[in-house]
């Protein structure tokens, strides 16, 4: 028989060059599938054969209607496990600073997502924090109504520096509903987010730099609708039909 690994996440690459056993594991292998080609390198890198890039994909069927106008404030949404890890609270730092120093709302955040256990009590005191958060709780990109909610939105924001990120699912779904992404140069993500195109990038766990390009959006909003019709073109790459056929053939 044959033997695919479709890895996720994004630590295959230091696990093997710290454990030898199992880089040994992974060349009983036929196939090694990772999301983005930075791990495919990395891989490479460490002797590991029969690693093929497969990334991150979604079944759906949505078009979403892009508006010709954006206007403030800017209607932002973050989509993720809700921790510190994920930038939550880089976030939301973000958005209060900028508002304070406009001396009036330019950004709102929605925040979807479930709550790390153990994390209920310092979210809920970082909602408190500002009129301008609202936590609406947990979506399901199963459903299409979810992209229908996230479509309503200017921007995601992503502000991830947790160790364990890959090929963030969360971001394909943004570029579904139409949505440009500014997230964290962490990992993989600038793979991904094309700075500029589809989003942009800040430094990661720098919130001077992530306010920076919060201003940015904000001085200009045409550039939030170019990139709306980018997004809905790069969503097409990681649809199921463009990217399955790689494991059959591999499969037969």
């Amino acid at each position: 028989f044959k033997l695919l690994y479709l890895v996720i996440g994004g630590t295959i690459g230091e696990k093997v060059n710290k454990n030898l056993k199992i880089k040994r594991l992974l060349s009983y292998c036929d196939g090694i599938y990772v999301e983005t080609l930075g791990l495919k390198k990395e891989l490479n890198h460490a002797g590991i054969k029969d690693v093929i890039h497969l990334p991150n994909f979604k079944d759906f069927n949505f078009t979403p209607n892009i508006t010709k106008r954006v206007s403030l404030p800017l209607k932002i949404f973050f989509f993720s496990r809700v921790c510190r890890e994920k930038g939550i609270e880089l976030a939301v730092n973000a958005v209060k600073t900028m508002n304070n120093k406009s001396g009036k709302t330019v950004l709102v955040l929605d925040i979807y997502g479930p709550i790390e256990k153990g994390y209920e009590l310092s979210f809920g005191k970082l909602l408190k924090s500002s009129k301008n958060l609202k936590y609406k709780g947990i979506i399901s990109t199963f459903k299409e109504e979810t992209y229908n909610i996230l479509s309503g939105y200017d921007l995601m924001i992503f502000p991830t520096y947790h160790s364990g990120e890959g090929f963030p699912g969360a971001l394909v779904d943004s570029f579904i509903a139409g949505v440009p992404v500014l997230t964290s140069n962490w990992r993989y993500n600038s793979e991904i987010v094309s700075d500029g195109k589809t989003g942009r990038l800040f430094k990661a766990q720098n919130l001077d730099d992530l306010i920076e390009k919060l201003k940015w959006f904000i001085e200009h909003p045409e550039k939030i609708i170019e990139m709306k019709f980018k997004c809905v073109k790069e969503a097409k790459k990681y649809h199921i039909d463009n990217i399955i056929l790689k494991i059959i053939k591999q499969i037969v």
